[in-house]
């Protein structure tokens, strides 16, 4: 595979709302990452009114 179509893991942690969730994303790139990430735990990390109140953190691997 071309270097630029390799997928990357990323091992997320996102805590927020007085939760923690742990994930593991796969994407070809750290803005496929953040996609994923808002679209499944988006509810942890801001508030209703769009306040930011979760922390993200992650570890970014190549997949062999």
């Amino acid at each position: 595979m071309p270097e630029a179509m390799k997928r990357k893991r990323y091992i997320v942690v996102v805590e927020g709302s007085n939760e923690t969730q742990s994930a593991v994303i796969i994407a070809r790139n750290l803005k496929g990452m953040y996609r994923e990430v808002n679209r499944l735990y988006g509810h942890l990390l801001k508030d209703v009114n769009g306040r930011d109140i979760g922390k993200l953190s992650f570890k970014e691997t190549e997949l062999q």
